[in-house]
């Protein structure tokens, strides 16, 4: 016990810090899904979620099967049958199926345990590079951590989607860049882009970084961002090639395949400042329809953000600034017609500039309001998930 005691002071403070409030979030989650389920009735699955992939019995089953909603089923299915099927399938990026898919053959099958184990690594990996990323740029790694995961939809860290996937290779990304490996930098852009492309909004902020560093051989560090791109049509052309339709690839099929636009209709594009007087006006518009709590949910979250993005532009670096506006206009211009801001919240808990915080204060007054406002709003929001609630 005395070695492991060793073992564990001799670990950095990044990891550890990652690994107890993991720990506890992994606890949490998995408990708070089975109390969600075993205390209030599901309403019956429609036909297209069937889930294809079960947890084993018993006790992996008590705490995953509360999670297996929406595009965890997606990615499942892709990870067990490819995308040959054209359901809407090929909408979803393949870097984070693949993994499962890889993992789940090596476990004989268990492609739920695989999925979980997945988002798992991803989630402690970017804990530890999101404490020492903010601890480098003087902030607090501690308290950054702690506002990362009080977002009230921090909990799709702790599922099988890709937003932990997402998140850490968007941290080594820009750790790379920070310490001028452009290679690495490059190489851990193209991942996140194959995990989801809204990545691409790293180009930005990547080239800012090298502006601030021209001089001697930037324009061969410079030609290394073109793998971001390079990437997600690579991934394209593959895809329609696949599905027979590479003679009608054009520019809306870069970024919405042709069965994303079949099954997803809702799904439309809209200049930032039409979806945000939509969303808005949704509340409104949705009443009494049980939307009405998405709407109000994801404006209460909106105002947060807007609140966070000034305060980002006043006082970061101008490369996180310009990553940070990029992905909260990007959840602007994809809107769904029903509730304008559905799925934005969690894309913006992608832009984690926003979560630098400074240790400079105790928590008093409105602050700790906030803070069990963000708690109880984080139980809310995953309990609606579980439930098959359209949120996030």
């Amino acid at each position: 016990m005395s070695r492991l005691r060793g073992f564990w002071r001799r670990l950095p403070e990044s990891v550890r810090t990652a690994l107890k409030l993991y720990a506890v979030g992994r606890v949490v989650f998995w408990a708070w899904g089975g109390i969600v389920v075993t205390l209030l009735p599901l309403p019956p699955l429609a036909p297209q979620y069937d889930p294809l992939v079960k947890a084993p019995p018993g006790f992996f089953e008590w705490v995953m099967e509360p999670w297996d909603r929406w595009d965890v089923i997606w990615y499942n299915r892709i990870a067990v049958q490819g995308y040959a099927i054209a359901d809407g399938r090929a909408a979803f990026a393949p870097l984070f199926p693949l993994l499962v898919g890889l993992l789940g053959r090596m476990l004989g099958g268990q492609f739920m345990i695989a999925s979980f184990i997945v988002s798992d690594l991803a989630c402690i990996g970017s804990l530890i590079l999101l404490h020492q990323l903010a601890q480098r740029e003087g902030y607090s790694g501690m308290r950054t951590l702690m506002t990362l995961l009080l977002f009230p939809f921090a909990f799709f860290l702790f599922i099988p989607y890709t937003e932990s996937t997402l998140l850490f290779f968007t941290l080594l990304t820009f750790s790379s860049a920070r310490a001028d490996r452009w290679r690495l930098a490059a190489l851990f852009g193209a991942l996140a882009v194959l995990t989801k492309v809204t990545a691409l909004t790293l180009l930005a902020p990547l080239a800012w970084e090298l502006w601030e560093r021209r001089g001697g051989g930037a324009s061969r560090r410079a030609a290394w961002l073109t793998a971001l791109p390079l990437a997600w049509v690579g991934w394209v052309f593959v895809r329609e090639a696949a599905a027979g339709r590479l003679v009608d690839v054009n520019l809306s099929a870069l970024f919405l395949s042709p069965d994303f636009q079949k099954v997803w209709s809702n799904d439309v594009t809209s200049l930032p400042w039409d979806s945000l007087i939509a969303s808005v006006t949704a509340p409104f518009r949705l009443w009494p329809h049980p939307y009405v709590l998405t709407a109000m949910i994801d404006l209460l979250i909106l105002f947060a953000v807007i609140d966070l993005m000034v305060r980002a532009f006043r006082s970061m670096r101008r490369s996180y600034s310009l990553y940070a506006l990029g992905m909260f206009l990007l959840s602007l211009i994809k809107v769904v017609v029903v509730v304008p801001l559905q799925d934005a919240p969690r894309r913006w808990m992608m832009a984690f500039p926003l979560f630098f915080a400074r240790d400079d204060s105790r928590l008093r007054g409105w602050k700790r309001l906030a803070l069990y406002g963000a708690v109880l709003l984080q139980a809310l929001v995953s309990a609606l998930f579980v439930k098959w609630f359209v949120i996030g």
